[in-house]
């Protein structure tokens, strides 16, 4: 298994969809099953419980059947789920192998913009490991922001986002590659920049104003968006906000 892990707005989409086009690889639409999993790991410690628990939270989620479910039924999750051991990592890493044999690939991976907020209670339930690389994408907070307010998800300067930008991306680079997981930095405007690269579209996102653009033809045209967007004074605010991050990241 692998993870795809970026803030909201930051190409995570687009990126899982690259993947996805690669014969080997098998990426589901959106689970946002990892966070809810590893809460239920750290607080059930009775394994047979856990597991029946676990099926549930899987085959009963309301993304299901537009995910997990486009590969393995609920009997098929819960024939892995039963056998795989009482850990985060062990039912991950037999779930996904599991759905990427079924469609045909050779590795499963997950993406979910919540998976890098709830970071914490990744490292507390001990998901990473050699076994489980991570793909991590970050896009200038700047950009990101604008993004945020050309959807009308944010008004004036959204302080808490870009502080939380900041925390979990610096959290992810520094705390993932200690935990021995394979580790990739990728920038939003690296991605972009490669306009040939192919990618297959999620189809249950076509129509979702949020994913709009993964139905266009790949474009670096929205870089640095946020000088048009943004008056000075709040250019300024969310600059100085987020400046470890920006320049941690390679953005000043």
């Amino acid at each position: 298994m692998f993870l795809v892990l970026g803030q909201p707005r930051s190409g995570t989409t687009l990126v899982a969809q690259c993947l996805n086009g690669h014969p080997d690889l098998v990426l589901p639409d959106e689970t946002d099953l990892v966070v809810p999993l590893a809460f239920l790991v750290d607080r059930i410690e009775d394994p047979d419980l856990g597991r029946e628990l676990a099926v549930t939270l899987i085959t009963r989620s309301r993304r299901f059947a537009d995910s997990v479910g486009e590969y393995l039924d609920a009997d098929g999750v819960a024939t892995v789920v039963r056998a795989a051991p009482w850990t985060l990592n062990g039912i991950l890493t037999d779930l996904y192998a599991a759905l990427a044999e079924a469609g045909g690939g050779r590795l499963g991976g997950d993406k979910s913009p919540n998976d890098l907020k709830f970071q914490r209670i990744l490292l507390t339930a001990q998901l990473y490991g050699p076994n489980l690389p991570v793909v991590h994408m970050v896009r200038d907070v700047r950009d990101v922001m604008a993004s945020f307010r050309d959807l009308g998800w944010a008004h004036g300067v959204p302080e808490g986002l870009v502080r939380f930008w900041v925390a979990n991306n610096l959290l992810v680079q520094s705390s993932v590659p200690r935990q021995e997981s394979p580790y990739l930095f990728v920038r939003y405007e690296d991605v972009v920049a490669d306009d040939e690269r192919r990618y297959r579209q999620f189809a249950g996102h076509e129509g979702m104003a949020q994913h709009a653009r993964t139905f266009q033809p790949i474009s670096a045209a929205r870089i640095g968006r946020y000088a048009d967007e943004f008056d000075g004074e709040t250019l300024a605010r969310i600059s100085e906000l987020g400046r470890e991050g920006l320049t941690a990241f390679g953005y000043l």
